[in-house]
């Protein structure tokens, strides 16, 4: 069993910023719809791949334990006597400085699947507002103060304005990233 000592790997999740791949932008949501199942996908592989090192985790943890008892039934050791308890030997065991590594192991590896999962409920959740606002887009709905006609009709143009600005940036930016990825 000593193809695990040392070959688990640990990823450092601060390489990867789920602030940022978590955001949205209201005035390209053609773009981040079709970004997002990029996006999922790079988070759950990312999850299955934290997934296997723990099942690798828990393995090296059973292993080191079985190591150690099998050295206690065989060899003894001076510091139980010689007929330990079931318990005692256990207390032993997890007192051992390799056990203890691999249980630290064991507890990083948690909480990347931990980290892991809760970046996929991210996405998803991600996913459902582009929906939100997709639909919001669509149906017209967005709040307004109750206002006086003439104060909303510049308004309603500002805002037009506004929105065609923004329009046009994302087209701009939507064609930029068409150039780069030919």
């Amino acid at each position: 069993m000593n193809e695990f000592d040392g070959k688990l790997k640990f990823r450092d999740w601060d390489e990867y910023d789920l602030h940022e791949d978590a955001k949205f932008d209201k005035y390209a949501l053609d773009i981040d719809a079709e970004n997002q199942a990029q996006l999922m996908e790079k988070w759950v592989t990312l999850l299955s791949q934290a997934q296997a090192e723990l099942l690798k985790a828990k393995e090296v943890v059973l292993h080191q334990e079985a190591k150690l008892f099998l050295k206690v039934k065989t060899e003894g050791v001076p510091a139980l006597g010689p007929k330990p308890t079931e318990a005692t030997v256990k207390a032993w065991v997890h007192t051992q400085p390799e056990y203890r590594k691999a249980q630290r192991r064991k507890r990083k590896a948690q909480n990347n699947v931990q980290y892991l999962q809760n970046a996929k409920s991210v996405m998803e959740n991600r996913k459902s507002m582009i929906k939100v606002e997709a639909n919001l887009w669509i149906t017209g709905y967005f709040a307004r103060p109750h206002i006086k006609e003439d104060v909303k009709k510049e308004l309603d143009e500002s805002r037009r304005l506004q929105c065609a600005n923004e329009l046009k940036k994302s087209m701009i930016k939507r064609h930029r990233r068409q150039l780069e990825e030919k």
